[in-house]
């Protein structure tokens, strides 16, 4: 049996991605918990399930884990814009990684990119904060393994008083063998081929307006 076991249910659940769900933590309305989604490996063979399963949901946990961890020996400024890991807990779901939950200025949850560009919302104050974060993205060490409009968030940095842009996935090496932690000029064409794109929708929705 284990103990201080999380409940989470339909009525936390806030977002759903590719690999993992997200839910609103039933104690604290400012963190998150994500947990693994199962439901991809439901058409899966018997062997893949017995075998694959836990290296791949574990692989998924850890390479976010340890490229926040690494950052985190660094200057501050190397993470001040990637989503904070708070911890981990056990729930009714399987294993939880616990994250800080980033709001907007009224309280709601952050705004994907990706709706700021459905909506129209894009103007020059919020085309010199996705600069800023892709500059930051571009200087320092971190590791993109994804970099979409769905896992970027604008949130309101109450310290400062002003939004800014934070990563919520997609960090970390997800190459058998790591790459781009061992050959920093292959983690540097990554990165300028994902901030290359991004700014390449971000201009063509310009044009669209």
């Amino acid at each position: 049996m284990v103990h201080n076991m999380i409940s989470l249910s339909s009525e936390n659940k806030l977002f759903s991605g590719g690999y993992r769900d997200v839910y609103q933590h039933p104690l604290d309305e400012k963190l998150l918990i994500k947990v693994m989604n199962t439901s991809r490996w439901e058409r899966k063979s018997r062997f893949q399930k017995k075998y694959l399963y836990h290296y791949f949901f574990t692989k998924v946990f850890v390479r976010e884990t340890a490229e926040y961890i690494r950052l985190q020996f660094r200057d501050n400024l190397e993470s001040d814009f990637i989503q904070s890991i708070i911890g981990f807990c056990h729930t009714n779901l399987g294993f939880g990684l616990i994250v800080k939950a980033e709001l907007s200025q009224t309280g709601e949850y952050a705004k994907t990119l990706q709706h700021l560009v459905d909506t129209k919302q894009i103007n020059s104050e919020v085309n010199h904060h996705l600069k800023i974060l892709l500059e930051k993205i571009l200087a320092t060490s971190v590791i993109i393994s994804d970099l979409n409009l769905k896992n970027i968030v604008y949130a309101y940095n109450r310290n400062d008083k002003s939004y800014q842009f934070i990563l919520i996935d997609g960090i970390g090496d997800k190459t058998f063998i790591p790459v781009q932690n061992i050959f920093p000029f292959i983690r540097k064409y990554c990165k300028s081929k994902y901030t290359r794109k991004i700014k390449e929708i971000i201009n063509q929705s310009d044009a669209n307006t």
